[in-house]
């Protein structure tokens, strides 16, 4: 069984990589990191070897109440699987760099992850767009 858990987060000093503060508003135009963090919390086998799948068909979304707004990152790259070893309590985290579309009108929005294929794990937050 695994944790997933999605995050925002600001840029270090030139947004060339994360920075620590996690953000819960951002700006149109303004660049964050989002944070995926996977962890193995029980394991049926000894092997403790899990397929992840970047789904780069929807990635992670950003919704409003009603509709699909955004993904991060933009659905460029072909679908993978990657098989990863997991330590039992360890995990993986990953970063998909955002810039926050211009275009998105100010309001309320909620980013949902999509990085498991089985079973699909959907964590959520919501952020403020200003």
């Amino acid at each position: 069984m695994f944790q997933y858990q999605i995050g925002l987060y600001d840029c270090d000093i030139d947004c060339s990589a994360p920075g620590a503060v996690a953000l819960d508003t951002v700006a149109r135009g303004d660049t964050a990191w989002l944070r995926h963090d996977i962890v193995l919390l029980q394991a049926t086998d000894t092997a403790k070897r899990a397929s992840i799948r970047p789904d780069c068909a929807q990635n992670s979304l950003v919704q409003t109440p009603t509709t699909n707004v955004d993904t991060v990152p933009t659905p460029t790259c072909p679908d993978s699987v990657e098989s990863r070893n997991f330590v039992l309590g360890a995990g993986i985290t990953r970063y998909n760099r955002w810039v926050v579309d211009p275009a998105l009108p100010p309001g309320i929005y909620r980013m949902v992850g999509r990085i498991m294929v089985q079973p699909r794990i959907e964590p959520q937050f919501v952020f403020v767009v200003k």
